[in-house]
């Protein structure tokens, strides 16, 4: 909430648009928007050249129908640097505390509220932005560590030092860890009680024997010491504890020598041929040839000579880079001329013989206008119906004619460009 009881407003933050530009120097607002926080970075000035009025609802009252403003909050939150500039706001905005004071390397916000119930804008600043908490509201030390009223910053040296712990214990061991000999005594016969901390149940008490007697048994929740298989590779064990460590996987004894030559019931492997018939199931060449695909039954295989070399004869193999094979090809039959005139021309034709386009381009290069008839008939035809253009002094007209062949008869179809 952006609570400004001291002048009776209340505006749901929430409901607030945020506009941030962390960019440095110069700032300035064309027209600040209704119920928005401008939050900036370090600044050198800040200029809010207008404020635009928030909106508005009507209503009927006594059978009059009133326009009312709603009220509205602007929020302007930003840093000044080094170097402080100018610092303008509209003239309608009244400041309640006075005009603020505005110093260098400092933090503000300032807020304008719009009454709606007297159509004023009252502005007032903050120096610190109180949303940061407590911290943000102390000063950090100009050199070395800092005091108790003020903000550590990152270089104190308490935050990096060595420390040495402070004598303490933990149960029966030392800051070394080492076990306090003074409170436990372990000797032969002595009793351990060993809790299993997943359920908390205490095995049974048992006597153990510091004399090297256990050294290949291991405590059992039962509180018994049994015989573990050592990773050496002499575990020293009997024959029965031999047998028994073979039943408990399941092995049995073999006196296998690991040579295939000495396994009983062997499977024979039949000889491979040195070559197969042709007809000898899948083969994969016959007389020779390679088969890489099936062959219909009714197949001849014949010599057609298909082979062809690279060339640009009509029975050679063109090759992928061959120059004809590219689209850089200039079209054929394609006419442009360039006519300069200074006087009227009653005819103007085609010159083409065969299929094909002719541009032509006239120039005016007299002082006055001048007529270019263009001679049209049953199979000359001016698509766009113009047979005649008038041309001024100066001036440039382009001609197109297309000449082709429909069902057997030539036609020619100008269209005329004037410019």
């Amino acid at each position: 909430m952006y609570n400004s009881q001291r002048y009776g407003k209340e505006i749901d933050a929430a409901a607030m648009r945020v506009v941030r530009d962390a960019t440095t120097g110069a700032k300035t607002i064309s027209a600040a928007a209704p119920s928005t926080i401008y939050s900036f970075g370090t600044i050198s000035s800040l200029t809010v050249s207008a404020i635009t009025a928030p909106g508005t609802f009507t209503e009927t009252v006594n059978n009059v129908q009133t326009t009312f403003y709603l009220d509205a909050e602007y929020v302007f939150e930003f840093t000044l640097g080094s170097t402080v500039g100018a610092m303008s706001f509209p003239i309608a905005v009244v400041w309640v505390d006075g005009r603020p004071e505005w110093k260098a390397n400092k933090h503000y916000r300032v807020v304008v509220l719009y009454n709606a119930g007297d159509d004023h804008y009252f502005a007032y600043c903050e120096g610190t932005l109180g949303a940061l908490g407590t911290a943000a509201r102390k000063n950090v030390p100009t050199s070395g560590n800092a005091s108790s009223s003020q903000v550590v910053m990152g270089n104190d040296t308490r935050l990096t030092n060595s420390r040495t712990p402070t004598s303490h214990t933990h149960g029966n061991i030392q800051n070394t860890g080492a076990l306090q000999s003074s409170d436990v005594t372990i000797a032969n016969g002595d009793k351990l009680v060993i809790t299993d901390s997943s359920d908390s149940d205490k095995v049974a008490r048992a006597s153990v024997a510091f004399d090297g007697s256990t050294k290949t048994k291991a405590l059992t929740k039962n509180g018994t010491f049994e015989t573990f298989v050592s990773t050496a590779a002499s575990q020293g064990l009997s024959d029965t504890e031999k047998s028994n460590a073979r039943a408990n996987i399941g092995a049995g004894t073999s006196s296998f020598s690991g040579s295939y030559n000495d396994l009983t019931d062997k499977p024979t492997i039949p000889t491979i041929p040195a070559s197969l018939p042709a007809n000898g199931g899948n083969s994969n060449t016959v007389n020779g040839h390679t088969v890489n695909s099936d062959v219909p039954a009714d197949a001849v295989f014949t010599d057609t000579n298909t082979w062809r070399p690279l060339g640009t004869g009509s029975d050679d193999a063109c090759a992928g880079n061959d120059s004809r094979l590219s689209d850089a090809r200039k079209a054929s039959n394609i006419i442009s001329s360039y006519n300069a005139v200074s006087s009227n021309q009653s005819s103007i034709s085609c010159s083409l013989s065969t299929t094909g386009c002719e541009n032509k381009i006239y120039y005016n290069s007299g002082s006055s206008d001048i007529t270019l008839g263009i001679t049209t008939n049953a199979n000359t035809i001016a698509v766009d119906g113009v047979d005649s253009i008038t041309l001024g002094a100066g001036k440039y007209a382009e001609i197109n004619f297309i000449r082709m062949t429909i069902n057997g008869t030539t036609k020619i179809f100008i269209r005329s460009v004037s410019q």
